[in-house]
């Protein structure tokens, strides 16, 4: 069977998937159009959240695992920074999820473009009323999901 992710969030990682704020926030005037609706609490600085990104990145780039970069989207917010919220991945693939703000409702398309760039199989879509954000699910087994409400 091939691997595509894991069941663990506290085995050694691998490999990652980020995105990095310049795709994410693109530039000062897109922070500040959306920051606003999407509740943060105050205007990110475009520039110095560049620099502190990289900082960040200099941390990760420390340990032996590979890194990979979302691309910018234009159907997605701010918010598409959280890589991990759209979907929740598995051994065999990525469950696309539903996200609780409407804004951030494009972003598992978006993720599922990636996915199939990167090889990852989707195994399935939480769909209808259904919400649920890859940030409110941890794997404390291989078998065994615990679920935020």
């Amino acid at each position: 069977m091939k691997i595509f992710g894991c069941q663990s969030m506290y085995a050694p990682i691998r490999r990652m998937a980020l995105k990095h704020p310049r795709q994410a926030f693109i530039n000062q005037k897109n922070l500040e159009a959306q920051w606003q609706s999407l509740f943060y609490f105050g205007c990110p600085d475009f520039e110095k959240s560049l620099a502190e990104y990289e900082k960040f990145v200099s941390v990760l780039e420390q340990f032996d695992f590979e890194i990979h970069y979302a691309p910018e989207d234009d159907s997605t917010s701010l918010d598409s920074l959280y890589v991990h919220d759209p979907l929740v991945i598995s051994d065999r693939g990525a469950i696309l999820c539903s996200m609780g703000k409407a804004a951030r409702a494009p972003e598992p398309e978006a993720a599922e473009k990636y996915l199939a760039e990167m090889g990852v199989p989707v195994l399935g879509k939480i769909t209808g009323d259904g919400k649920l954000e890859g940030g409110d699910v941890l794997w404390v087994g291989e078998r065994a999901l615990a679920v935020g409400q």
